[in-house]
C-alpha cells in the first residue's frame, strides 16, 4: 500500500502525482486516496504562512486536520470539503498552538455547530493566551504587525524603489493590493474569535467515523510544546502538522 505523509505546510509534495484536483480561489484539494483529501493553500502576502488542511470522510461525517489561518481562508475550505460530500464536519484535529493552523476554527464552529475540536492538551491552554496576544499585536500602533504595515505604505507612497526608480503601474497596482490584504488580515486577527478545543489528548485517541479509523496521537514537544498527528492506519495516511515539513529542510 502507498502511504502518505501529509505534512501541513507542504502535503503537496507527498501527495499522489495523478490526484484528482478541485480548486476555490487560493487553494485546491487534492485527492489522496478514497474519501482523504489535502487542501493547499496558495502561498500568502500576509505576513503569517497558511497551513495546509487535512479532510476524511467518514460513514457518517467527515474530520478536518487543522482550520487554516483566518475564517476566511477556513470558509474558502469548506466550500472546497462541500464540494465534495454533504456529510457535517464531525472533527476538527488542531495539530498545534500556531495561528496558521487554527485560526480559522470559528467557520467550522459557525458552519456545524456541534463539531467537536481535539488538540493536545498544552495546545487546548496555548491557544487563548496565543490569540490574545495576536489580538493585542495587531491592534496596538507600534507592533510588528502594524510597523510593517506602515512601512509598505510609506515605499507605496514614496514611488520610488531602493535604487531611485520610479515605480511602474504594476508595482503600483501589486503594492495596493498588498496593502488591502493586510489591512484586512490586521482587522481579522484583531477581531478573532477564539475557540477553545473540547477534547484534550493527553497520549491517543481513536475517533471513528463510521467504518473509518483515526488515531489521533500526542507527540509531545516536537515543533511545538505537544504536537499532535492524525494517522488513519488502514490506508496508511499519516497528517502531521508541522513535525514534517520541508521549508527547505525538515525541522529535525
Amino acid at each position: 500500500m502507498t502511504r502518505y505523509a501529509i505534512g501541513i505546510v507542504f502535503a503537496a509534495m507527498y501527495a499522489s502525482p495523478v490526484a484528482a484536483q478541485t480548486r476555490q480561489p487560493g487553494a485546491h484539494m487534492e485527492r489522496i486516496t478514497d474519501g482523504v483529501y489535502a487542501i493547499i493553500h496558495d502561498p500568502l502576502d500576509e505576513q503569517f504562512p497558511n497551513g495546509n488542511t487535512g479532510v476524511v470522510i467518514g460513514d457518517d461525517g467527515v474530520l478536518v486536520v487543522d482550520a487554516a489561518y483566518l475564517p476566511v481562508h477556513a470558509k474558502g475550505d469548506i466550500a472546497l470539503i462541500r464540494s465534495v460530500t454533504d456529510k457535517p464536519v464531525r472533527y476538527l484535529v488542531i495539530t498545534h498552538l500556531h495561528r496558521d493552523h487554527n485560526g480559522g476554527a470559528s467557520a467550522y464552529r459557525d458552519a456545524f455547530p456541534g463539531v467537536v475540536v481535539v488538540s493536545g492538551a498544552q495546545t487546548r491552554d496555548f491557544i487563548a493566551t496565543n490569540r490574545a496576544a495576536t489580538a493585542r499585536s495587531a491592534a496596538a500602533d507600534g507592533s510588528p504587525l502594524r510597523t510593517a504595515l506602515a512601512a509598505l505604505e510609506a515605499r507605496l507612497a514614496g514611488g520610488r524603489d531602493s535604487a531611485g526608480q520610479a515605480f511602474t503601474s504594476s508595482v503600483k497596482a501589486d503594492m495596493e493590493q498588498r496593502i488591502a490584504q493586510r489591512r484586512g488580515e490586521l482587522d481579522a486577527l484583531s477581531t478573532l474569535r477564539v475557540i477553545t478545543p473540547d477534547v484534550a489528548v493527553k497520549n491517543e485517541v481513536d475517533l471513528l467515523l463510521g467504518s473509518r479509523r483515526i488515531q489521533v496521537r500526542n507527540r509531545g514537544r516536537a515543533h511545538s510544546p505537544d504536537d499532535v498527528t492524525a494517522y488513519l492506519p488502514t490506508e496508511g495516511v499519516l497528517f502531521t502538522g508541522d513535525v514534517v515539513v520541508q521549508s527547505p529542510l525538515p525541522f529535525t
